[in-house]
């Protein structure tokens, strides 16, 4: 995985005008400080490449609450389907992807600790707010194998259960920022 993101970020940089954007997702971003990009590529005019990257390191504490942590990093690389033209109008795509994450004190004292394995699809609709700047609004779902552990508390709890299973579930809200170069 790690040499096609290789390959496809060395065919990003060597791009032409109009084949290449970067996005962020505002909601990830409110999340708990989810840091997040996208970077896409044009294949032709209804076909673009993408690989996302995840990332949240934060461990939050207060007097009231205790630890708690929404931590992750994740890596996703598909395809989108455009039916007007790239970055502009609706999508659909697909995303082969791999999560890793810790998430827990939120509502309970218990945390979850996984890595996911899978695959998204997705669906959307890009406005243009300028000629290089789209706003993308949609959402994806992804089912796979997830392997878990889960812990007593955030921080020095003990293993209370610990298994493998197959998930369905709602991968993310889309609200991005795109900027087309």
């Amino acid at each position: 995985m790690a040499l096609v993101a290789l390959v496809l970020f060395i065919s990003i940089i060597t791009s032409s005008a109009q084949k290449f954007s970067l996005s962020t997702n505002i909601l990830e971003l409110i999340n708990f400080g989810t840091l997040n990009i996208e970077a896409e590529y044009a294949l032709s005019q209804k076909l673009s490449a993408d690989f996302k990257f995840q990332y949240n390191p934060w461990q939050f504490h207060t007097e009231k609450r205790g630890y708690f942590q929404n931590r992750e990093q994740s890596y996703a690389l598909g395809i989108k389907y455009w039916l007007w033209h790239i970055n502009s109008g609706w999508f659909t795509g697909s995303n082969i992807q791999y999560s890793q994450y810790n998430r827990g004190g939120i509502i309970n004292p218990k945390t979850r600790q996984a890595d996911d394995f899978g695959l998204s699809l997705s669906a959307g609709y890009a406005y243009m707010l300028t000629s290089r700047l789209n706003l993308l609004i949609g959402c994806s779902g992804w089912g796979g194998y997830e392997q878990y552990t889960i812990f007593s508390a955030p921080k020095c709890g003990d293993i209370v259960e610990q298994s493998y299973t197959w998930f369905l579930r709602l991968n993310e809200i889309m609200l991005q920022l795109t900027y087309i170069f």
